[in-house]
């Protein structure tokens, strides 16, 4: 991620970039520590439920950002229930929280994922060959995948991209100098309270 400098930190627009400019870059930086957030979403009992996922794609002009996922993942039937949801981002070198707050959209079997599956390497389609829903319970451990689990399409009809339509953007720097603040939306961006 690029360092945020001081004189930077003082400008909203500049803050505002430089979250965009550090998730497009996460995406492809697998060393990265912005490229794996925590989802929390609400579960079915109004429970929250928090997991990483892995941050795929970054669209900064339309606010989307985008991971990957088993259709049959507990956090797709959530998501179902209710479309709210949270990334938290955090570099503890950086001393930075992105929180991003909005609602989702789940694609499966559209073109939009099919040409995200199209991407995938064998190796990342693998995951998406159990035969179990994630969080089935098993007798062993192990990662579920039969050993004929073959390539190819294999998985296919599993796979989902959830989109975030990005409501709101917090940003928290924790500055040695004193720590700062700020939230975005499309339209306004303000100073807050640390």
């Amino acid at each position: 991620m690029t360092q945020l400098l001081d004189a930077d930190a003082l400008d909203l627009t500049r803050v505002r970039d430089h979250v965009w400019t550090g998730l497009s870059r996460a995406v492809g930086d697998q060393a990265s520590p912005m490229r794996t957030p925590v989802l929390a979403t609400v579960d079915m009992n109004g429970a929250p439920q928090a997991r990483t996922v892995v941050l795929r794609a970054v669209d900064a002009e339309g606010w989307r950002v985008f991971w990957y996922t088993d259709i049959r993942a507990p956090k797709v039937a959530h998501l179902r229930g209710d479309a709210r949801a949270s990334l938290a981002f955090h570099d503890p070198v950086e001393r930075m929280q992105w929180r991003l707050s909005g609602r989702t959209c789940i694609r499966s079997g559209d073109a939009n994922a099919a040409a995200a599956w199209a991407a995938l390497s064998q190796v990342s389609r693998r995951n998406y060959r159990t035969q179990l829903p994630p969080g089935t319970a098993m007798p062993l451990p192990g990662d579920g995948i039969p050993v004929d689990a073959g390539e190819g399409e294999t998985g296919r009809d599993r796979f989902a991209v959830i989109e975030l339509v990005v409501g709101t953007v917090d940003w928290l720097w924790l500055h040695p100098g004193g720590h700062r603040r700020a939230r975005f939306t499309r339209d306004a961006a303000t100073w807050l309270t640390p």
